[in-house]
């Protein structure tokens, strides 16, 4: 009875794993950004399949150069068939942006629309 009260229990963590990871959300970078220097507020544009959903935009990391910004989807991944649209997720910087650069998790600058 013990094995197979494991066995149920790893069964169980594997479909919950599978859940949030097939299900969950994932890492984009924004095409484009829109948003005036005198302005704490910028639009993060994405382009996603139309079933997409946008989960979580965030400011992970600003200073006096850059702005760090994520996003992240909830949905589908693009297929080749998929209709792509924009999706607009905003964000509130702690100041105006002034001319620092806004750039993704990675590093990568993410050009102004």
């Amino acid at each position: 009875m013990h094995r197979q009260g494991r066995r149920f229990a790893a069964v169980v963590a594997a479909v919950v794993l599978l859940a949030l990871t097939g299900c969950g959300t994932r890492q984009v970078t924004p095409s484009t950004y829109a948003g005036s220097p005198d302005s704490p507020d910028v639009v993060l544009l994405v382009e996603a399949s139309e079933d997409a959903r946008i989960a979580e935009a965030r400011v992970t990391q600003e200073d006096d150069q850059q702005v760090v910004v994520e996003v992240r989807l909830d949905g589908s991944a693009e297929g080749k068939d998929a209709t792509i649209e924009v999706l607009e997720a905003e964000v509130r910087l702690d100041k105006p942006l002034g001319g620092r650069q806004v750039v993704d998790q990675e590093g990568r600058a993410i050009p102004e629309s």
